[in-house]
């Protein structure tokens, strides 16, 4: 196993992406608490919503 090293100049240029990176978590996190979460049960009917998403994701599987 191999283990990169970073070298001191490219540290220092890192510590502030990660603190706006870290504020932009902290961001995101307030949002997700404000956006509404929604239930399948809402709907007319649930059973043929989850079958077609199940159907799609088989047939289009989503990219990595």
């Amino acid at each position: 196993m191999t283990t990169i090293t970073i070298p001191k100049e490219q540290k220092g240029a890192l510590v502030p992406i990660l603190k706006e990176l870290k504020k932009v978590n902290a961001y995101l996190e307030k949002l997700l608490v404000i956006i509404p979460e929604e239930s399948l049960k809402e709907y007319k009917s649930p059973s043929r919503i989850k079958n077609s998403y199940l159907k799609t994701i088989k047939d289009y599987p989503p990219e990595e």
